[in-house]
């Protein structure tokens, strides 16, 4: 059996799913590879570098500061933005491997501004494109990545595959264990930061739906209900979705949480992952 971790986006909210990749890896489950977006991106990228303690550690330390800087006159000039997130970049620069994470292994996702095309990312300029994955538009600047042939211009990847579950089946994953730190959470618009909020996370919850939709379909071709018959030629994938039971009424871009109340986010995520994996081999 081949598992795929699949690691969407949620901004704060990955403190939860850095706590449920903590009970992952205590379950001894092995992970073939992994498929992340946005703040999942971040995360995984720690994962797969084998540096997940750090990422805990982060997420105990991490300051709003030191995520971006405000500055509301940006979205008037090219920069189109309202924050600078050049000290997210610095930070991961300092806590990621220079060299390529593990190619085959690790696989991110973001939007090519140039078309609005998602891009999927193997394991290479590690820093630069997870940042892409998580470069939210409005709230941050356009990441830029350096490829051989051209100089490419990206925006968070929950843009066009926060769930990239059709990519993991694509390279015949049989099952999927997707660690979901955000749940639908309907509620007043106050201020833009809760405008971003719906664009980014109501189009990604809608595409999950489809994602999961899609691999139902697969599973029942699998099952010919008119012989009862399983068709060999089809594999059947199995999914563990991981998620809070309700909304966590976690924000998006606020990092400035006490110690007690991140340590118990993070266990939170981990008893939910906990609890959900309990039994899987």
């Amino acid at each position: 059996m081949k598992t795929a971790l699949i690691l969407p986006g949620g901004g704060f909210r990955g403190i939860l799913q850095a706590g449920m990749i903590k009970a992952l890896l205590e379950s001894k489950i092995q992970i073939d590879e992994i498929h992340a977006t946005s703040i999942g991106a971040i995360n995984g990228a720690f994962l797969a570098a084998g540096k997940f303690d750090q990422a805990l550690e982060l997420w105990m330390t991490i300051r709003t500061k030191y995520v971006y800087t405000e500055h509301p006159w940006r979205a008037f000039t090219e920069k189109a933005c309202f924050f600078d997130n050049s000290r997210m970049l610095q930070l991961l620069e300092s806590r990621l491997p220079p060299d390529k994470l593990p190619d085959n292994y690790f696989f991110t996702y973001a939007t090519r501004l140039s078309d609005w095309q998602g891009m999927q990312f193997e394991g290479s300029d590690a820093q630069r494109t997870v940042l892409a994955s998580a470069s939210a538009p409005l709230a941050f600047h356009p990441a830029t990545v350096y490829t051989s042939q051209h100089v490419i211009a990206l925006i968070d990847g929950g843009i066009t595959n926060s769930y990239p579950v059709r990519q993991a089946v694509a390279r015949r994953a049989d099952r999927l264990i997707i660690l979901q730190p955000t749940v639908a959470d309907p509620k007043p618009i106050h201020n833009i930061i809760d405008m971003l909020e719906v664009v980014l996370e109501a189009p990604a919850l809608a595409a999950l739906e489809n994602e999961l939709k899609f691999v139902e379909v697969i599973n029942e071709i699998r099952l010919n209900e008119d012989s009862g018959k399983i068709c060999e030629h089809y594999r059947h994938i199995e999914v563990i979705q991981v998620k809070p039971p309700a909304p966590t009424g976690l924000p998006l871009l606020d990092f400035d949480y006490g110690k007690d109340r991140r340590a118990t986010l993070i266990q939170d995520g981990y008893d939910l992952a906990k609890a959900a994996l309990e039994g899987v081999k």
